[in-house]
């Protein structure tokens, strides 16, 4: 669609191509996308990959839990620490052999959730007090992982990670207990708005910025609606109904501007995810003002308009990022 996209913004601007050249652009364009074939993955196929690695995941953790007992604690370390190591071979072997990425993607998120047990059970073992650092592992190894291989799925889980991570650091350096340290609107809200701005100032590499921006997108947008509904939530020392207005108001201004973004640079997921979270804003405000005192019919009459509006809403921006306008 992008690549569309560009060609119709030069027919616009005058630049005509003869078809000589457009043919040779449109080969590059498809060995491109034949030489990356994690982007070609269908929504079903990534679905289905990340069914297979949690269930195998689930396999293997129930397979040994059968049998932890009667191991040695030295053989417990010994399975614990290989374990993730040999998933990260076994990925290394399958994405040289396939270039469709399906079984690449299944062994590496298995590798992540493996490193995830690790840690975990690590800490059982010799008694570790819970940490939220450990996010800061999961999430390096899935990233890490993801990027070496070129592998959304396992870079996707490493992010979002990585996001409880700087989700959890204020209140960590604040003394709070687990799991109050992931108790504050503000701290999500700020979290996400930082992987939001990532890509732009960091210089990530552009494959990467979708992921970046819809970790960001879903921290910040969650952060926001948790504070416009419950107060206590927040850092400020004000009454509560005055911050849930003030969160309202920043909600409905944030929503708006990453709407106003998506359609700007033709960021599908960003414009509809700006819109979803308008739309969910909405409907609680209507519940909040009209589920008293509306007759019921009259009140789901009201939604039901709404949601023929925000339809429509959604028609247009989808036609605006299409277009590039």
């Amino acid at each position: 669609m992008a690549f569309k996209a560009e060609l119709l913004q030069l027919a616009e601007e005058g630049i005509v191509l003869d078809e000589g050249t457009l043919d040779r652009i449109r080969a590059h364009h498809g060995a491109l996308l034949a030489d990356a074939p994690d982007e070609r993955l269908s929504l079903g196929m990534r679905l289905a990959s990340f069914v297979g690695a949690v269930a195998l995941s689930a396999a293997v953790f129930f397979l040994f839990y059968r049998f932890w007992g009667a191991l040695a604690v030295t053989s417990q370390v010994a399975i614990l620490v290989t374990a993730p190591l040999l998933l990260v071979a076994v990925t290394h072997a399958l994405h040289r052999r396939e270039k469709t990425g399906y079984f690449a993607t299944l062994a590496a998120l298995t590798a992540v959730a493996a490193f995830v047990l690790e840690l975990g059970a690590l800490g059982t073992i010799f008694n570790l007090p819970p940490t939220p650092h450990a996010f800061l592992a999961w999430g390096l190894f899935g990233i890490l992982l993801g990027r070496a291989y070129d592998l959304r799925l396992p870079h996707f889980a490493g992010m979002v990670a990585l996001g409880l991570w700087v989700t959890a650091l204020p209140g960590e350096l604040r003394g709070e207990p687990l799991p109050d340290v992931w108790g504050r609107g503000e701290a999500l809200a700020l979290a996400g708005l930082a992987f939001l701005l990532t890509p732009r100032l960091a210089g990530v590499r552009a494959r990467w910025h979708d992921d970046h921006r819809i970790v960001g997108m879903v921290g910040l947008f969650v952060g926001l609606f948790v504070l416009s509904v419950h107060g206590r939530a927040s850092w400020l020392p004000v009454d509560h109904d005055l911050i849930e207005g003030l969160y309202q108001v920043v909600g409905f201004g944030a929503g708006v501007a990453v709407t106003a973004w998506g359609v700007r640079e033709r960021r599908g997921h960003l414009a509809n995810g700006g819109m979803i979270f308008l739309t969910l804003l909405c409907l609680f405000k209507a519940a909040d003002w009209w589920w008293e005192w509306l007759p019921r019919w009259a009140f789901f009459l009201l939604i039901a308009a709404f949601a023929i509006g925000v339809m429509v809403a959604l028609q247009r921006v989808r036609r605006a990022v299409s277009e590039g306008r």
